[in-house]
């Protein structure tokens, strides 16, 4: 820069103060650098930068900055520091979020196809050696070499076959080998628990097994005494650490055995097949994939027994590996013995280094005074942050940090300066970004997902330790003085009581079976407004994943055209400033998209400022809000998983829609192992994406666009946290589910002779003939190899709703002879109230007897016409008992076996003894015998065997109305 210039430099373009940071400083380096280096393009940008004017200053920076030999980190801090800068002088400078994390990608090697070459001459090898050893058959004259053998072909079969990229993934398959396979229909899978390093979070991981990975897993399961174990009551770390060793034993012993590989560049050990493996998943599929296959991704796969009921199968008895018994890392103490502050670009800008101003930019200045001015500075900040009485989220991290000077004591001495300001810089600045201003009212649900934030925000496994570390003592201090502060659930966290939302979902069937129970009436709503609210919570929170409170707290000027908008109102506040966002209302479906727009503007033609609230509400109004309750029950009735919470719809966001975005490029929808359930999730998801992704580079995109939709600050805290369906991805990704066929949709498999590999894996002759076309009866046949070495599910039982089309029924009447509850209701004209179902327990009894005498009208209407008649012509009156004669009672009971076997019948016999009426209880096979008096019976329902207590008589009043009324209008 010459002198000239030097002396007219607009004092914008000062330097920072002597005492500020050192990325402050190298961050205004080389804004000047790219400052000088747009004067051609702008030449007054050093000397008068308003009149240059913002947008066109950071355009022309941000092309200046585009030099890969520039430190990515160093460049988002520069351009940073510049936005900041010029939106002193120019308020319209475009603001955006340069300082944010990069997310990890996994890139293609510059040697790949060297890479590709030898993972397919392993193939090769693999494939020569299971047709010429056929394992099936191997003897056990020497068991620990078997063993061996069998462990690493386990290996080398769950990478090649299954995509299973990860030493850490393999390590904890040799760990779990003595637990069963579980096996439904073409299904068949291993639910095992990784770890992401020592006291790092902890993820469940399916491994999906095709029909030769199966078998493999058995046999290697069989010799499994003969496998080195590691040491009893070990430590989690050292545990990991002995498989993950023994994983790279096996597979080297293995690879001897496969004799030489003829490429350039052989596969020499694990690490060699996994990184080929991986590679292969990159060019051949997408880059995400291959992050999630190597373990740079920690996704937990969905719930045990949610997968099952997706899947339509009974969960095991014995089922394991289920998130709520992931065993939790004791973490106790605040201590960085061992440990040093990285000093990366990236770890300055995570610390706040660049921040100038504001609570973090203070604390880290009075943390650079001596240590015996701390106490004095601390004070002043936190009577700073107490505004009115009410205690700042800054104030709190700031008390905290003076605790940790002041009183906390390891190991009975004090943490030196050293340790303190490493902790203020590795987590004071993500607490601060991620937490809401105030921590008061806090929700459980906003909690959860700013910890999930800041955990996410790590730069390695050992940073996510330390941070880990230091979340949970911050998190016990809280609650030493916050009152009722909320509990949940993330790995390291687990208490009694605590709030878990786990990785649970519902498909596009169980959602669109919540709007038939809306609107079928078997809800009891308190009104038709109520009624609209849960439908309009129901269809936003499943479609867009938003929150509890920012639904519930929305108003009717949120809505404008095509968009709602999600901002601060005075009702509440968002969990962070990226949960402001825009929300594409025309991603809805047709019926959906009218509807909403049907109900916003019946809201807003009545003067209702909240959707909502007739006036503004508080913090509890949003909390108690009465259409929780009614989601909570809806998800009850769809997934019979009491469970099941609201919160799980925003997490059905993420997981389906990059199921269908993903999956529509993996073939997904011509996978035979496809459920009907992942095939509906295309369609949604291709109408999301279409609306949140942008023309250019849209597919490339699709994840970061989810990551804004949900209110996200990264994709990686939508990646680890809110999708359950990567081992899905991976799973179509590796395998074609067919046998003689290379490809399935878009998709190019690896040429394999499966036919052939799975007669050698069973131990068969090469001429033996096999069924392949069924992979059901495949996997049946797999299973056999060794009986009880697999768990074998059943089918689920059809499970009724209660929505008028449920699948359950095994006959349906045509819909114009169906009976509706609410057919019931507006015909009663008769004014009689006793028995009208009013409660949920009562409509749920009505609609449940309605809909078996609804078959029977069907299959035999004249039939069911006598049967009422007959049980009316003796009903008692201000009873639900009808009295009948022996002879009559016997042709009633006789109709009722025949036209409604689903039906109980309750039988009282009245008979004279020494003048008295008796009456005694009797059951059904006993009205043969009678031969005297007569006999009284009142019609059950049989969920009302279920409800006895107080409610029952109430509920038999439900059905004996019900009876009268169906008779009235359907005879």
């Amino acid at each position: 820069m010459d002198a000239e210039v030097r002396l007219i430099i607009h004092p914008l373009w000062d330097s920072p103060s002597v005492d500020a940071t050192d990325l402050q400083h190298q961050a205004h380096r080389l804004m000047l650098q790219l400052l000088n280096k747009c004067r051609k393009r702008l030449p007054t940008i050093l000397i008068d930068p308003e009149s240059a004017g913002g947008k066109r200053v950071m355009d022309a920076v941000i092309s200046a900055s585009l030099n890969p030999k520039i430190d990515p980190h160093l460049r988002l801090a520069a351009l940073t520091l510049l936005q900041k800068r010029m939106s002193v002088i120019d308020p319209t400078t475009p603001k955006r979020l340069f300082a944010t994390q990069q997310e990890p990608r996994f890139a293609i090697s510059p040697k790949f196809g060297l890479d590709l070459e030898a993972l397919h001459a392993f193939e090769v090898a693999l494939e020569k050696y299971i047709l010429s050893t056929l394992p099936g058959r191997a003897d056990a004259d020497d068991p620990p070499a078997l063993a061996q053998t069998r462990a690493g072909l386990l290996i080398a079969l769950l990478i090649t076959r299954m995509g299973q990229a990860s030493v850490r993934v393999l390590a904890a398959a040799l760990r779990d080998l003595h637990r069963k396979p579980s096996v439904a229909g073409h299904w068949a899978w291993i639910d095992v628990q990784v770890s992401t390093g020592s006291y790092a979070s902890t993820e469940t991981r399916r491994i999906h097994l095709d029909p030769n990975t199966l078998i493999a897993w058995i046999l290697a399961a069989e010799v499994r005494e003969h496998m080195p174990t590691a040491p009893l009551a070990a430590r989690s770390n050292v545990v990991g650490k002995h498989y993950r060793k023994q994983a790279k034993e096996f597979f080297a012993a293995f690879l001897s055995q496969l004799g030489t590989l003829n490429c350039k560049r052989p596969i020499r050990n694990l690490d060699d097949l996994c990184r080929c493996q991986a590679q292969r998943l990159c060019v051949t599929t997408m880059p995400v994939i291959a992050s999630y296959a190597s373990g740079s991704i920690v996704s937990s796969s969905i719930e045990t027994s949610t997968w099952h009921r997706t899947i339509g199968y009974e969960e095991a008895v014995d089922a394991a590996g289920n998130e709520e018994a992931i065993a939790s890392s004791v973490l106790k103490d605040v201590s960085a013995k061992g440990v040093q502050a990285e000093n990366s670009y990236a770890e300055q800008l995570a610390a706040g280094d660049l921040e100038s101003e504001g609570p973090v930019a203070e604390l880290r200045e009075a943390m650079r005074l001596p240590r015996a001015q701390w106490g004095q500075a601390f004070d002043q900040l936190i009577t700073k942050y107490e505004v009115s009485g009410k205690i700042a989220t800054s104030a709190y991290v700031v008390s905290w940090m003076q605790y940790l000077t002041t009183q906390y004591r390891y190991k009975g001495k004090p943490l030196t300066d050293g340790t303190l300001r490493y902790y203020r810089g590795l987590i004071s600045n993500r607490l601060l970004s991620c937490l809401p201003e105030s921590l008061e009212n806090l929700d459980a649900e906003d909690l959860q997902e700013a910890y999930e934030d800041l955990l996410s925000d790590r730069r390695s496994p050992q940073q996510g330790v330390r941070m880990r570390i230091a979340l949970l003592a911050f998190d016990r201090f809280l609650r030493s003085r916050i009152p009722n502060f909320p509990q949940v659930h993330v790995p390291g966290f687990e208490a009694p009581g605590a709030y878990s939302i786990s990785a649970r979902i519902i498909t596009p069937a169980e959602y669109e079976e919540g709007l038939r129970l809306i609107d079928s009436g078997r809800i009891v709503f308190a009104s038709d407004r109520l009624r609209d609210q849960t439908r309009g919570f129901w269809i936003l929170a499943y479609r867009f994943g938003l929150r509890r409170s920012e639904l519930i707290g929305v108003r009717v000027s949120d809505f404008s055209g095509d968009v709602m908008r999600v901002r601060r109102n005075r009702a509440r506040s968002l969990k962070t400033s990226n949960a402001t966002r825009l929300i594409p209302l025309l991603a809805l479906s047709r019926d959906e998209y009218r509807w909403i727009q049907a109900w916003v503007e019946g809201a807003r033609a009545s003067g209702s400022e909240y959707l909502f609230f007739d006036q503004e509400p508080d913090y509890s109004a949003l909390a108690s809000h009465p259409v929780i309750a009614k989601i909570n029950l809806i998800l009850l009735k769809v997934t019979g998983d009491p469970r099941a919470h609201p919160h799980n719809l925003r997490h059905s966001t993420g997981s389906n829609n990059i199921l269908g975005m993903l999956g529509d490029d993996l073939g997904l929808a011509e996978h035979p192992c496809a459920e009907p359930w992942m095939i509906e999730c295309i369609g949604a998801a291709k109408r999301l994406e279409g609306q949140i992704s942008g023309a250019l580079h849209a597919r490339a995109a699709r994840g970061a666009a989810l990551s804004m939709l949900l209110g996200h600050g990264t994709e990686m805290v939508t990646y680890e946290h809110y999708i359950h369906t990567f081992d899905l991805l991976l799973f179509f990704a590796s395998w074609s589910g067919r046998y003689g066929r290379r490809s399935s949709g878009a998709v190019e498999y690896p040429r394999r002779k499966e036919a052939a590999q799975i007669r050698a894996m069973l131990g068969l002759a090469s001429t033996t003939r096999l069924q392949t076309s069924d992979l059901g009866v495949l996997m049946q046949i797999a299973s056999s190899i060794r009986p009880g070495g697999v768990s074998l599910l059943e089918k689920s039982k059809p499970r009724s709703s209660g929505s008028e089309k449920d699948d359950s029924a095994v006959e349906k009447a045509p819909q114009e002879q169906m009976i509706s509850l609410g057919d019931l209701l507006n015909g009663d004209t008769s004014g009689v109230t006793e028995g009208r179902p009013l409660l949920q327990a009562e409509t749920d009894a009505a609609w449940s007897l309605i809909e078996h005498l609804g078959r029977a009208i069907h299959s035999d209407r004249e039939g069911v016409r006598n049967w009422l008649n007959i049980w009316r012509a003796g009903l008692l009156k201000g009873y639900d008992w009808s009295s009948m004669r022996l002879p009559v009672a016997r042709e009633f009971l006789a109709m009722t076996n025949a036209l409604l076997p689903e039906l109980q019948l309750e039988w009282l016999h009245v008979r004279k003894v020494g003048g008295k009426i008796k009456k005694q209880r009797v059951e059904s096979a006993a009205i043969e015998g009678l031969n005297q008096g007569s006999v009284r019976v009142r019609v059950m329902e049989p969920r009302l065997q279920q409800a006895v207590g107080s409610k029952r008589s109430r509920l038999q009043s439900v059905v004996t109305w019900c009876l009268l009324r169906i008779l009235t209008i359907s005879f």
